[in-house]
């Protein structure tokens, strides 16, 4: 079966998100189907075309040192050096057909797709009943009679009362949901709308699944015992003395990669390519993270790590982290600024017997939705 995936895909400095699309695209190859992200790069679609314009003048006349700064931070999160654009070219199956708004996803789609998929990732974060982009993440674009699959799907942000109804009335459109945090489905259920709790797409295959991605590290192994950091540019409590006073303690360097630049942290960061980023997942004595895929591959590579919950405005964002933890029983990773449980957590050794076991179920559940999706 030809399937359509809507998702984000063109980040470049967001590692999780680009490995979420490859491990879907893996596990919809193996069930024998021919998968294929569409290229929709419709953001501006996100509010009206003059609401854009007239906030682009207002913060011109009354904030240009905000304006050039954030210009600036565009430019650095280039990071030419991660080499996403020929990770995607070589490892994504992506449509030759680049989508630039809700109209061409219209007009302009491929009528051999039996199938359409939003997610993973938060492609349900701020849905607005006004936003072009929002319909494309929530498929309305596709004519009737094909199928339309939510996987892994997640709000990321509550829904607010001006948009429940519109959301409710476009989710109810969909033939499968499958949500990615309990807060969500919990959403879903008050909603009187059918989801299922699933897994993130990285952890429906194995570790094995990334030894082939791993093979193409060409940053040499760190021969040295090391822990590295992952660090999301959110607001988080990273108590960085007592991480690098641990890391003295025990006889390891620290290195650290900023998925976006962060100007709440003195180290510059490393850029290293998808390849390079799970080698040290793979090498790495201990992970320090605040990102929910830097934490699904801490597991994954069976690594002992503590997680830094986000803080302020995107706290709510934890969810799909508190969620996964929940499951696999292992909260107490989590680090908690008011406990100071920095010493408790890295004292604790994990029991990786029982997480796999955990894991397991969860991925058998998973697959079972993908399987009574007819996929």
């Amino acid at each position: 079966m030809k399937i359509g995936i809507l998702s984000f895909f063109d980040s470049n400095d967001n590692y999780g998100q680009l490995l979420q699309c490859y491990a879907l695209q893996q596990v919809l190859i193996g069930r024998g189907h021919e998968p294929c992200h569409l290229r929709y790069q419709g953001g501006f679609e996100a509010y009206p075309l003059w609401w854009n314009f007239l906030r682009k003048v207002y913060f011109l006349i009354f904030h240009p040192v905000r304006t050039y700064r954030q210009a600036f931070k565009n430019h650095q999160r280039l990071c030419p050096q991660r080499r996403f654009d020929e990770f995607r070219e070589k490892h994504l199956l992506l449509s030759s057909e680049v989508y630039h708004s809700y109209r061409e996803l219209q007009c302009k789609q491929d009528r051999s797709l039996s199938m359409f998929i939003c997610g993973s990732d938060q492609v349900w974060v701020n849905l607005n009943r006004h936003s072009r982009a929002s319909l494309v993440y929530l498929l309305s674009f596709i004519d009737s009679g094909r199928r339309r699959i939510a996987y892994a799907a997640s709000f990321g942000l509550p829904v607010n009362d001006e948009n429940k109804d519109f959301v409710v009335r476009q989710l109810k459109q969909f033939d499968h949901i499958g949500i990615r945090e309990k807060g969500g489905k919990n959403f879903c259920d008050s909603c009187g709308i059918h989801s299922s709790l699933v897994c993130d797409p990285t952890l429906l295959v194995s570790k094995n699944v990334y030894d082939g991605l791993i093979s193409e590290a060409q940053v040499l192994g760190k021969h040295a015992p090391f822990a590295f950091c992952y660090r999301m540019g959110a607001k988080t409590d990273f108590p960085e003395e007592r991480m690098s006073l641990f890391c003295r303690e025990n006889h390891l360097s620290l290195h650290m990669v900023l998925s976006q630049p962060d100007k709440d942290v003195s180290h510059s960061g490393e850029e290293l390519t998808i390849p390079d980023w799970l080698k040290a997942y793979q090498d790495a004595g201990y992970i320090f993270t605040n990102s929910y895929h830097g934490t699904i591959f801490a597991i994954l590579m069976h690594k002992n790590f503590m997680v830094f919950p986000l803080r302020g405005v995107m706290a709510p964002m934890n969810d799909r982290l508190y969620t996964l933890l929940e499951i696999l029983d292992l909260k107490e990773r989590l680090y908690d600024s008011e406990k100071q449980n920095f010493d408790a957590i890295v004292s604790n050794s994990i029991d990786w017997e029982k997480v796999d076991r955990e894991l397991e179920e969860y991925r058998t559940s998973s697959m079972n939705y993908l399987i009574s999706c007819g996929l």
